[in-house]
């Protein structure tokens, strides 16, 4: 990575490419013309981050749960894979509800989600005699967080255009910090000065002579 890091036409390819991200994602966050590509590939990260989720969240809660919460679980991963797939899919078709959801809105449906198996998981406990009881502060929390869900599933607090400015920004700032590693690798590269050109055409030259002198012989 460190040498790629210093040759100065990669580094050239990735500040182009985070430029024209950055481009992308500020004309569709102020709304100028069609240009929708920016919205698409928020979604498209929303997606590989909540596929992220699913495999190292989620997955490994399979192996520790058992019978109903398991059942619970097995629920909540299909909801949160078929709006893995919409959000990713969109422009290919459309999974009504799902794939109209804003980005605020799928953080909302994982947290309602995740609080409605842990309150049913505590439910489950604290109604068996030989099991370890759940704190009620714990319960309360896991509520909590499924009426936050919910909340932001209704009425997102934090629209896309706002996640498509801070990934533009983000984009534009990474762009300029390789623009800078470009100039400084460009410097770093070693100057051929007149000598060294004598000495080449010196060298050519001798070359040749010796070539000619080969051929009367």
């Amino acid at each position: 990575m460190q040498k790629l890091m210093k040759n100065w036409i990669f580094t050239l390819v990735v500040c182009c490419l985070l430029s024209i991200l950055a481009v992308l994602m500020i004309l569709d966050g102020f709304g100028v013309g069609d240009v929708y590509l920016g919205r698409q590939i928020l979604h498209i990260l929303a997606a590989v981050v909540l596929s992220l989720y699913l495999i190292f969240g989620l997955f490994p809660l399979l192996k520790t749960y058992r019978g109903t919460v398991q059942a619970f679980l097995i629920a909540e991963i299909a909801i949160l894979l078929i709006a893995a797939v919409a959000q990713a899919c969109q422009q290919f078709f459309r999974i009504p509800i799902l794939a109209e959801m804003q980005v605020c809105a799928i953080l909302g449906l994982a947290l309602w989600l995740r609080g409605a198996v842990k309150t049913v998981h505590a439910y489950l406990l604290n109604g068996a005699a030989d099991a370890k009881r759940i704190p009620l502060w714990q319960l309360c929390c896991y509520i909590v967080l499924s009426a936050v869900g919910v909340w932001q599933m209704v009425d997102p607090l934090v629209e896309d255009r706002y996640f498509i400015f801070c990934i533009g920004g983000a984009a534009l700032v990474s762009a300029a910090i390789f623009g800078c590693v470009t100039a400084q690798n460009r410097k770093a590269l070693p100057k051929r000065g007149k000598k060294a050109k004598k000495t080449e055409s010196t060298e050519t030259a001798v070359v040749a002579v010796e070539g000619q002198k080969t051929e009367t012989k």
